[in-house]
């Protein structure tokens, strides 16, 4: 009989997933475990609208703040209504021509914001807001998917966790006073491991806490992080989400 070989890799997060889970899910669902500052996710969904029941169980009675979706898949024909998460605003950018991408933000509904309006003469496909927490603090939310079609010469497919294929990314993030901040592969299957949904922030001294685990709504892990609000000490900043 063949033997088959399991990723070193998959077989470590196998032992500790579980362990993993029950605490990270303390911290997304316990009321008493809720981490102070801005609390936030990311998931590439692949497909949203036969996993709204599912999007809806994993934001009900969260901690989250925000989520950020890409691969949505939805279309102007996709009803809003038909994704509703109560206590969370919907802003979405479906993709014009063709099936496929898409993004999306599911934002908390006391939290003042405004949708950011840019040219359409890119490949990116990308939704901003502008977040106001208070008269003197703000901050830019951006969710950015790149298809796989996309001639962008700005933002290639990049595996951050290689460090030569992430070199030319790096020096133009960092450029802008960007830091990738994700930890971990983003995607795992039984022959790879790679980190392509990255996080940016021009305010990386912000972040407290940064992980990432399987949800079972994709085959992308869901990446997670918090963010401190000393608004004495950070006046306003940007968060970028980007996946390949």
């Amino acid at each position: 009989m063949r033997k088959t070989s399991i990723n070193p890799v998959l077989k470590k997060h196998r032992k500790l997933n579980f362990f993993k889970t029950v605490n990270q899910s303390l911290v997304i669902w316990d009321q008493q475990h809720k981490p102070k500052g801005i609390f936030e996710g990311h998931i590439k969904i692949r497909s949203l609208t036969p996993k709204a029941d599912q999007v809806l169980h994993l934001l009900e009675s969260s901690n989250l703040h925000f989520l950020c979706l890409s691969v949505t898949w939805l279309h102007s024909n996709s009803p809003s209504a038909a994704l509703h998460v109560p206590s969370y605003k919907i802003f979405r950018q479906d993709r014009f021509n063709g099936r496929g991408g898409g993004v999306m933000i599911y934002i908390r509904d006391h939290f003042k914001c405004q949708q950011i309006c840019w040219p359409f003469n890119h490949d990116l496909e990308c939704l901003g807001l502008n977040v106001m927490l208070s008269p003197e603090m703000s901050f830019m939310l951006i969710v950015v998917y790149r298809p796989p079609s996309s001639n962008n010469d700005f933002y290639t497919t990049c595996n951050w966790s290689d460090k030569t294929n992430r070199k030319g990314h790096k020096q133009i993030m960092n450029g802008l006073d960007f830091m990738q901040i994700t930890e971990g592969p983003t995607r795992i299957t039984t022959s790879s491991h790679t980190q392509i949904d990255l996080i940016f922030s021009n305010k990386p001294g912000r972040t407290v806490k940064t992980f990432n685990f399987i949800t079972g709504l994709s085959d992308h892990k869901y990446n997670i992080n918090v963010q401190k609000t000393y608004k004495e000490a950070f006046p306003s900043f940007s968060q970028t989400y980007g996946t390949n």
